[in-house]
């Protein structure tokens, strides 16, 4: 991928930030810090620092025009990674980054390639909400994504590379003592040039769905959640010259501490 050690640097960074805004936190919990009192609801100026680490296996479909695969049989599921890490002050109010890396491209027999290769990393601003008996999360901000395909050859059939707004919304829902039930939608409407085909002011829509259940427990004195489900993304217009649809389906396992 082009933009990997961009994406695992910008996540380090991130992780080290947060670790500052967590010591500032800490300050702000002194007693004797008065400088206007910055929670007047009495919450005490205590925010979280977040991380979590996804991991994925999906299989690539695409509308009309399959892949074959080296046996003429459609192409194998095959591994991704999802980081998030964020930080949410007491209010509710947070900030959060995302960065997901997914190379499904095979080597068929006369080696040539086939697949989609994806990246993508996000910076959003998080609300917590509660609707009864749901939680959750919504979530507005910018994303860069690389998006590539192959069929039956050594380069790219089309390299999407695009900036834009996602938009986003994760809900949980308690069904016992630390089991319970999550979705999470998130959509992004991105811009940007197809550099293989020539096409350039190509618009893409990214929407990418989680379903699945959860487990939260404590950890070293910290809050920790593990998720397992379902996952499935659809990338809009840049299948085949920008005329169809790709897709991915499968499952996932994640793991987050809470700090």
């Amino acid at each position: 991928m082009k933009c990997r050690h961009v994406g695992l640097a910008a996540v380090v960074a991130t992780m080290l930030m947060i670790s500052s805004l967590a010591a500032q936190d800490d300050v702000l919990d002194d007693e004797s810090y008065v400088a206007g009192d910055c929670c007047d609801s009495g919450c005490g100026c205590r925010g979280t620092a977040y991380g979590e680490v996804q991991f994925l296996y999906l299989g690539s479909f695409g509308t009309e025009d399959p892949w074959y695969g080296d046996d003429n049989n459609g192409l194998d599921a095959e591994g991704g990674v999802r980081l998030v890490t964020g930080y949410e002050g007491c209010n509710g109010l947070g900030i959060r980054f995302r960065w997901f890396d997914f190379d499904g491209t095979a080597r068929r027999p006369d080696g040539d390639l086939e697949g989609l290769d994806l990246e993508y990393f996000d910076v959003e601003i998080t609300e917590n909400i509660s609707i009864c008996n749901l939680h959750g999360v919504v979530s507005a901000g910018y994303r860069h994504a690389e998006y590539d395909t192959y069929f039956d050859q050594s380069s790219p059939y089309t390299t999407f590379s695009g900036d834009g707004v996602t938009l986003g919304i994760q809900l949980e829902r308690d069904i016992c003592c630390n089991i319970g039930l999550f979705g999470w939608l998130q959509h992004s409407m991105l811009y940007g040039d197809d550099d293989k085909e020539g096409y350039p002011n190509t618009l893409m829509g990214w929407t990418e769905v989680q379903l699945g259940i959860q487990t939260t427990s404590g950890i070293g004195g910290y809050d920790a959640v593990i998720r397992t489900g379902v996952e499935a993304q659809r990338h809009e217009g840049m299948f085949q010259a920008d005329t169809q649809d790709s897709g991915l389906i499968g499952w996932f396992v994640s793991g987050s501490l809470v700090f």
